[in-house]
């Protein structure tokens, strides 16, 4: 039996390669310690968690992504916005 770590390791590795060392939504350089795996179709709708439905993306966008309250949403989407304008 593989390592978990191991093969979530070796996901975002070949994640990283997939997207050109960038992150999926910000289109950014991809930076250590603030990589969060997403899986593009919750489990709970029948998504699959396999390497085809997974996405590199930065904490901050993970959060954008599952916020449910406005305000949330809108703090993430801000700054999302103030890195493209950079």
């Amino acid at each position: 039996m593989e390592n978990p770590c191991e093969e979530k390791n070796d996901t975002r590795i070949s994640l990283d390669v997939s997207q050109r060392g960038k992150y999926a939504v910000s289109k950014e350089p991809l930076r250590l310690g603030d990589m969060e795996v997403h899986l593009q179709v919750p489990e709970s709708n029948k998504g699959l968690n396999n390497y085809a439905s997974l996405m590199l993306v930065t904490g901050g966008v993970h959060k954008r992504i599952h916020a449910t309250d406005p305000d949330t949403t809108r703090k993430y989407l801000d700054k999302l916005k103030d890195v493209k304008t950079e």
